[in-house]
């Protein structure tokens, strides 16, 4: 997860205007970022289930775990 996201976080867009730029977007077997103008980047990352991430949580998160995260879908929550 650290390796994708590290590929990912440059592209997001930042700040409290970003709104939905400020995620990553899980959908279609693909996890993505974009900036909300013209720069998107995207690699495959297996899931049947769409959802969306805030960058800043995910970023604040992987920083804290040094180990391999593994994401779990349970009904309405990413674990």
């Amino acid at each position: 997860m650290h390796e994708i996201i590290d590929f990912l976080k440059d592209v997001v867009a930042r700040g409290a205007a970003s709104g939905m730029n400020n995620c990553y977007i899980v959908k279609d077997g693909n996890i993505y970022a974009r900036d909300g103008n013209s720069i998107q980047a995207g690699i495959a990352w297996p899931s049947k289930v769409a959802f969306t991430l805030s960058a800043d949580a995910v970023d604040a998160a992987l920083a804290r775990m040094k180990s391999d995260v593994k994401i779990k879908i349970e009904r309405d929550s990413v674990i």
